[in-house]
């Protein structure tokens, strides 16, 4: 599971560097993104980090739920709260 979220968090990542600083921005009657650029075109980047956004939050929700009884004793420990 952690090298699924270390994948997804450096696809993100990678996408976002892309769009950011490699991409250049569609501005005012230039480029609308629908050209070919550094392999995709920028829409197509930009779903690309759209969607790995979306497999992230995923992972992240199974990730607590597989991991929710470490979650909870260490927030009692850290608060100081007794099991009911």
């Amino acid at each position: 599971m952690g090298w699924l979220l270390f994948l997804t968090v450096f696809g993100l990542a990678f996408s976002g560097f892309v769009r950011w600083l490699i991409l250049p921005s569609p501005g005012r009657g230039g480029m609308r993104g629908l050209e070919p650029f550094f392999i995709f075109t920028r829409h197509t980047w930009t779903d690309i980090h759209h969607l790995l956004a979306i497999i992230f939050c995923l992972l992240v929700l199974i990730h607590i739920y597989l991991h929710w009884e470490w979650f909870v004793s260490t927030t009692r420990k850290v608060f100081g709260l007794r099991k009911h």
